[in-house]
């Protein structure tokens, strides 16, 4: 079996550096997972570097100089890293690797102008600007990806600071990025999961149920409609599969949009 390589936070920032030293303008890069932990000194090691850029540019000229520096781009990838969606992975033989995202991971969830705000600049390094995401955000990324170990990384930053973690960040946030169906329902089978394995029950787990319904109801609603069902035709069935008039109401939204 292949040794999985693994990185410390000194290994990481001489990547970062030697990168940086050779770029030719400057870049600004967002930390989301285990990499941003392990630069806030909440884990050792980590696998992989998981890196959002806001800008194509900028992620196409990390990645040369990654290259340069003895990374390769790779499509080989275990199922659980197909899922997460980057516009680039990298490896290397001795080292651990890259998985670089431009906007959006897991195809669903995008780092939005509040998470830029709420994130913190970690060091510039020659032309490479480094900020790490807040622990809310990097809990929220965590939470939709299907990657076992994130689970144990949700604990850690919850229990870093169990007193000041913001559910309410989480909350807001999944709330305005709506448009992208789906975030509610995996966030919500991972916490899940995170009880059952370290009984840290999330505050946010019926505002995320309910929420995970509406995203199920617009979803088989769009989809009935292109079979050809009228409004009133889905509602129907929607009834005799035992949704509640609360639940199906939200439906008029959808009937009103469609017949605009």
């Amino acid at each position: 079996m292949k040794e999985v390589k693994l990185y410390r936070k000194e290994d990481l920032i001489n990547d970062l550096s030697a990168v940086g030293k050779r770029l030719s303008r400057t870049v600004s890069i967002y930390l989301i997972g285990g990499c941003a932990m392990s630069l806030k000194d909440l884990k050792e090691f980590t696998k992989d570097v998981d890196i959002i850029f806001t800008s194509l540019d900028d992620l196409n000229l990390f990645e040369n100089e990654l290259i340069a520096i003895g990374y390769e781009r790779t499509l080989k990838t275990q199922v659980e890293y197909d899922q997460l969606g980057a516009s680039s992975i990298l490896r290397h033989t001795e080292r651990a690797g890259f998985d670089l995202f431009h906007m959006k991971v897991c195809n669903m969830l995008s780092l939005s102008d509040e998470m830029v705000k709420r994130s913190s600049r970690y060091d510039k390094m020659g032309n490479l600007e480094v900020f790490l995401i807040s622990n809310e955000d990097i809990a929220l990324f965590k939470g939709i990806t299907e990657r076992p170990r994130d689970i144990d990384d949700i604990s850690l930053l919850i229990n870093a600071d169990r007193r000041n973690f913001n559910w309410n960040t989480i909350k807001e946030e999944c709330a305005s990025q709506k448009e992208h169906l789906k975030i509610e329902g995996h966030l919500y089978n991972r916490l899940l999961e995170l009880f059952e394995k370290y009984q840290i029950r999330a505050p946010i787990l019926s505002w995320l149920k309910n929420r995970d319904k509406k995203d199920i109801l617009h979803d088989v609603y769009e989809h009935r409609l292109k079979e050809g069902f009228t409004h009133d035709q889905i509602v129907e069935q929607f009834i005799k599969d035992g949704f509640s008039k609360k639940e199906i109401a939200v439906l008029d939204r959808f009937g009103k949009k469609n017949r605009k």
